[in-house]
């Protein structure tokens, strides 16, 4: 049966693959864009041979019987380096290896001057390479403690270090970043206003610190991945650019301050409050204001606070006061507990500072809750609204209660004026 299905073939080869790899820091890449900097090329071609063509060599790695293959670059040919010839299958395997081209050039195997298969070799210049790579989300992050947060300014003391990252791109592979390199460079900003941070040693735009980018072989092997570099904090407080560098091409820049610990505790505010109710089944929900006959199981605070310093990441400890009721006639309520102190991470952003809830029966003694940094007060929360003043029938009217205008007596304000405005 073999014997008839030879009468059909054709006794000249033929093509059945026709693949190339390219070499680099020990790492091979088949079918990739071949940068510049590649240390050499492999062409791999599977070819169907019969016997009769080839002659009978031996099952070995020789050239013996196959002299006739060649792959042509140009008017250069090449002679295989190596030869896998498989008798029981009729087939060969041939291995060519040639250095990286400059240009992208065309291959194409002959067998005794006859053309069986061609193959292009894409080639990527330095310039071209560093064009098409591109860095996507760069961004700085500060280590405070346990937390490393993402941010365009810092508390000074708090910080323990920086972590720079961003996601680069280049359709031709990130493994000739083994030859580029790249690293991440601190250099000095702009001089801070009244302040003398850059005048005793060097200038705006000197370099200060630097870190090179470690990849691994898969990210390497890869046409995307996201590097990140652990940076030390300068000394200083002040301005700082963050540079990302290939080669000596700044790819990406952003900046990051950093400011002293009562700078920020002065950007500190209150945006909003709200209260925190949970029912018997322990189901939260927030609540603008507090209706005492909705009756929950437990109520609690909830301070929205922010930072007026851009981009701001910063901690400070803030503990929650449960204001008992006064004597008639007085503002301030005494201290009748504290809820758990925390250590809240401030940014720009309103973050929720919310410590607990207590029992709806303590409510009849309590009248609010008041948010203190240190011994500083910087909101309250009242349980019972506004004050009312009651009209007399001859036009006149009561005065009401000694009240403490706050925060949520002004939100409740403005949403009467709203509805009012839209009737």
């Amino acid at each position: 049966m073999r014997d008839l299905w030879n009468l059909f073939r054709s006794p000249y080869p033929r093509l059945d693959s026709l693949t190339y790899f390219y070499e680099k820091a020990g790492l091979v890449l088949e079918n990739q864009v071949i940068p510049w900097c590649a240390e050499a090329v492999v062409v791999q071609a599977g070819v169907d041979c019969p016997s009769a063509s080839i002659g009978h060599a031996p099952q070995a790695t020789s050239t013996r019987g196959v002299e006739g293959f060649r792959l042509r670059l140009g008017n250069k040919d090449l002679a295989p380096e190596l030869v896998r010839v498989q008798e029981a299958l009729g087939s060969v395997m041939l291995t060519f290896r040639l250095p990286p081209p400059k240009q992208t050039t065309l291959a194409e195997l002959f067998f005794r001057n006859k053309p069986i298969g061609q193959l292009t070799l894409p080639v990527v210049s330095l310039d071209e390479y560093l064009r098409k790579t591109t860095v996507q989300m760069p961004t700085l992050s500060v280590r405070l403690g346990a937390v490393t947060a993402a941010c365009q300014a810092y508390v000074h003391g708090q910080c323990q270090g920086w972590v720079a990252s961003a996601v680069l791109h280049n359709p031709a592979g990130l493994l000739p970043l083994s030859e580029l390199g790249m690293r991440v460079e601190v250099r000095r900003g702009a001089k801070p206003p009244h302040t003398r941070a850059f005048s005793a040693r060097g200038a705006q735009g000197e370099t200060v610190l630097e870190a090179v980018a470690a990849f691994s072989s898969s990210q390497f092997r890869a046409k995307q991945a996201l590097v990140s570099v652990a940076l030390p904090k300068p000394r200083r407080q002040g301005e700082w650019n963050i540079v990302w560098v290939i080669g000596e091409k700044t790819v990406a820049e952003r900046s990051l301050r950093a400011i002293s610990r009562q700078r920020f505790l002065r950007s500190l505010h209150v945006a909003a409050s709200r209260f925190l109710l949970q029912d018997e089944k322990g189901v939260m929900h927030v609540e603008r204001y507090f209706d005492p006959e909705t009756a929950p199981a437990r109520v609690g605070p909830c301070f929205l606070l922010a930072s007026d310093e851009p981009g701001i990441a910063g901690l400070c400890s803030l503990q929650v006061h449960v204001l008992g009721k006064s004597p008639r006639g007085k503002a301030a309520g005494s201290e009748r507990a504290c809820l758990p102190e925390q250590d809240v991470l401030v940014s720009d952003g309103p973050t929720p500072v919310a410590p607990g809830t207590i029992e709806f029966e303590v409510l009849e003694h309590v009248k609010g809750f008041e948010l203190r940094l240190g011994k500083e007060a910087l909101a309250r929360l009242p349980l019972s609204a506004a004050p009312q003043a009651i009209f007399t029938a001859e036009g006149g009217f009561k005065p009401a209660e000694a009240f403490e205008w706050n925060q949520a007596a002004e939100e409740q304000l403005l949403d009467k004026l709203n509805k009012l405005m839209k009737s």
